[in-house]
């Protein structure tokens, strides 16, 4: 595993589609309209019907059996996720390869020994719940990062496992090749986010491949599990493209920019489409709001934020997290290395505004500790802590 380029550290998740589509009458929205999706039409109901649903964290009989091994030799849950981690390592009783677009449930990782990041994670999670350990779906919050395989340029996030152990531990099990500091921001989702993504990868590794129908069939499949990943809606809507589907495409896209305004792939995908049909207006306006949108996703204001602190330009650093909070709002971290960078300026007054608003947000033990440094920083500046219902540190 040591050999292998950082790139295959993440998970494939967007897709963007650079062949053109056909002239075909579609339905005409202003620029900003938000229309209704028609969800029967555009997944329940869809031409090729819902792939069959998958329980990503069945482990089959063989892998419980090692976990088995495990929990009679550790006592502690330390030990035992210690234990469980490193057979995933090189030399490690798994033997596991790691493969770029191969999403496996746990029970097909297992048996393959191979898997993207997120088939890591699935088999992971399995093995840990079942040794009595809390394991969790953790995104990575990082700067995307694009790929290009075949017809499509991919675009590639993170995800890993989070877990909280007695004596208020945390663990972070990462099958990717982040360093530290790409460690330390993300957000814990739910099973049923992370099994849609399932579905959102299982979909466009069929798209890649030309297999239009099967992906739509994945992606209807991920979107009935979570409706709300703005990027499903832009691969329904990219594979609907393909299919010669102008009228559904639209109206995915349409979602996608709705959950997701600063979607640089479903702004140009939308472009393509109005010029396809001959609406210049339509594709001028997607077009403009696709060269900003570096300056509205939130995400590069975040990193480029983190980058100018480093290099001790904390003025520049406030003025991009300023612009994330205000693009995304429901970041604990945005705010909370907000609250950090008014420390380093010596501004009481905007760290506690931003440290009261960081600590109604957090959900997990390790937001706790994050939040707890920040508090001890404010207090070595002010003396004083904000007035919030979680303790200082």
């Amino acid at each position: 595993m040591a050999g292998m380029t950082r790139r295959l550290a993440w998970l494939c998740t967007l897709l963007l589609l650079d062949a053109c589509t056909a002239a075909i009458p579609a339905p005409v929205y202003g620029p900003h309209d938000s229309p209704q999706v028609a969800f029967a039409e555009l997944v329940e109901d869809n031409p090729y019907g819902i792939a069959a649903d998958q329980d990503v964290l069945r482990l089959p009989a063989a892998a419980a059996q090692l976990v088995d091994d495990v929990k009679r030799k550790k006592r502690s849950r330390q030990q035992r996720v210690k234990a469980i981690g490193a057979m995933f390592i090189q030399g490690g009783v798994l033997g596991m390869q790691y493969e770029t677009m191969q999403t496996g449930t746990a029970a097909q990782t297992f048996e393959l020994r191979s898997g993207n990041c997120l088939a890591y994670t699935h088999l992971f999670i399995a093995m840990a719940r079942h040794a009595g350990i809390d394991a969790r779906y953790r995104e990575v919050l990082g700067v995307p990062q694009w790929d290009s395989v075949g017809d499509y340029v991919m675009l590639n996030r993170h995800i890993a496992a989070y877990g909280e152990l007695s004596g208020g531990d945390t663990y972070f099990a990462d099958f990717g090749f982040l360093d530290e500091t790409e460690r330390n921001f993300g957000r814990v989702i739910s099973d049923s986010r992370a099994r849609a993504q399932h579905f959102n990868n299982l979909g466009a590794r069929e798209l890649v491949a030309g297999n239009v129908a099967a992906a739509i069939r994945l992606f209807a499949r991920g979107l009935t599990i979570d409706t709300g990943i703005g990027y499903l809606w832009t691969n329904l809507g990219t594979a609907y493209l393909r299919d010669g589907d102008p009228r559904r495409a639209e109206l995915a896209l349409r979602e996608a920019v709705r959950i997701t305004p600063w979607d640089v792939t479903a702004l140009n995908q939308l472009t393509r489409l109005y010029q396809s049909l001959g609406r210049e207006e339509l594709a001028a306006y997607f077009r403009q709001r696709s060269e900003s949108a570096r300056q509205q996703n939130p995400y590069l204001q975040f990193a480029w934020a983190i980058e100018s602190r480093d290099q001790g330009d904390s003025a520049a650093a406030i003025r991009y997290l300023r612009r994330a909070v205000a693009s995304s709002p429901d970041e604990i971290y945005f705010w909370l290395e907000l609250g950090k960078t008014y420390v380093l300026m010596h501004d009481a007054k905007g760290a506690k505004a931003a440290l009261i608003q960081a600590e109604s947000m957090i959900e997990t033990a390790e937001q706790q500790a994050a939040f707890g440094a920040a508090i001890d920083e404010l207090l070595r500046l002010t003396g004083t802590v904000p007035e919030t219902g979680a303790p200082a540190s």
